[in-house]
């Protein structure tokens, strides 16, 4: 699935095609305390970029649980983003989108968006009041840099810009929220009993 949600991306995105670009793919998961990279991911701290070269971001929620947006999250700067080892400007085309149960919920596109100083990833993110979501696709396009780019993540990853509250996200409005079993609606629950009445009163006037 996440090569067709990137090949998505690419179309939308219309990148430039740059002799011998790298395409670097991380896949991490979280579980409410610690971010680990998924068996069979690329390292991020050390990997370095070169124009034209690429890094596919899957975040994703452990087991069932997921992310809610409870509370307002506009114009969030410097979201989901890698510091690097040197202070420079950095274009780039970045598409992000948000999945719950493999169906995508939202998707933010930003094109030609330039990060200045050191990181590099998604620019700013609007997400509306109420949306859940249990994974975070990210396409990351470097089109232009003024200096060396290499990934400078820490222990956490994501070095310098998560918060304590709700790491990966910057605003505390975004809540880690662990899974459980769907209850399900009392209006099903009224009609399943009213079904069982009914067979019942038809079997005893048969």
């Amino acid at each position: 699935m996440k090569r067709e949600l990137f090949l998505g991306a690419t179309l939308l995105l219309a990148v430039p095609q740059f002799a011998n670009a790298t395409v670097f793919e991380f896949d991490i998961t979280f579980d409410g305390v610690t971010p680990t990279l998924d068996a069979g991911s690329a390292t991020p701290a050390g990997t370095s970029l070169s124009i034209g070269d690429s890094f596919l971001l899957d975040l994703r929620a452990a087991g069932d649980d997921f992310w809610r947006v409870d509370g307002p999250y506009s114009n969030v700067f410097v979201p989901l983003t890698f510091a690097v080892g040197a202070d420079g400007d950095r274009t780039a085309n970045v598409q992000t989108q948000f999945l719950l149960d493999g169906v995508v919920v939202e998707t933010i596109i930003e094109t030609n968006v330039v990060q200045s100083e050191v990181h590099i990833g998604a620019q700013s993110w609007s997400l509306p009041l109420g949306l859940e979501f249990d994974t975070v696709s990210m396409t990351y396009d470097l089109l232009d840099s003024t200096a060396a780019t290499e990934i400078a993540a820490s222990a956490d990853l994501f070095e310098g810009f998560s918060v304590p509250d709700s790491p990966f996200f910057r605003s505390a409005n975004v809540t880690y929220v662990e899974g459980s079993a769907a209850v399900p609606e009392p209006t099903a629950l009224v009609l399943l009993g009213a079904g069982l009445l009914g067979l019942g009163w038809r079997r005893r006037t048969a």
